[in-house]
């Protein structure tokens, strides 16, 4: 091991160590052949591949980029309608309250109305109601008086009738000579 070479069973350790649980690192017989020095890479290699790294990250920064500025103008594009829906109901609102003004004022006459108008009615029913009362009494009363006239003028017709009994009977007996 001293001499940078890594043996079969430390490469499968290593490879399990740092693979995900369900990949399987390779068999001791797929390694076999790997035993041997790994070439030296020039400094133009490892340039070019780190460029290439580079690049690949750019281009999903760029991809990525590009969804975000896509995602926040589509959330200020819905930001924009929501502020002109709220703007229209908030008009709405306004409205329904002009409208409840104007029916509760509409109510308080018409309720204003009703009570004049029931307040009239009571009065006419008592007004009806006290004239009936004083016809009543005043037919009773009617009554009472006929009667009282009635029981005079019987009174007043025996009377006359007797006195025209006594002057008949002076008339018819002729007088004594």
């Amino acid at each position: 091991m001293g001499s940078g070479l890594i043996d079969a069973s430390g490469f499968r350790k290593f490879l399990t160590q740092l693979l995900p649980s369900d990949v399987q690192p390779p068999d001791e017989k797929s390694l076999s052949g790997d035993n041997e020095r790994m070439s030296s890479i020039t400094r133009e290699e490892i340039n070019a591949k780190l460029e290439a790294t580079e690049a690949r990250m750019d281009a999903r920064f760029s991809g990525m980029s590009a969804k975000l500025d896509t995602a926040l103008a589509e959330m200020r594009a819905d930001r924009e309608a929501n502020t002109i829906r709220f703007a229209a109901m908030a008009k709405d609102i306004g409205d329904i309250k002009g409208d409840l003004k104007t029916v509760a004022a509409d109510s308080k006459a018409q309720f204003k109305t009703v009570i004049g108008n029931v307040w009239g009615a009571s009065i006419a029913t008592i007004t009806v109601v006290g004239a009936t009362l004083a016809i009543a009494i005043s037919s009773f009363d009617s009554g009472r008086e006929t009667s009282k006239n009635i029981a005079e003028a019987t009174v007043r017709m025996e009377k006359l009738q007797a006195q025209l009994e006594a002057q008949a009977s002076k008339v018819t007996t002729p007088p004594a000579k």
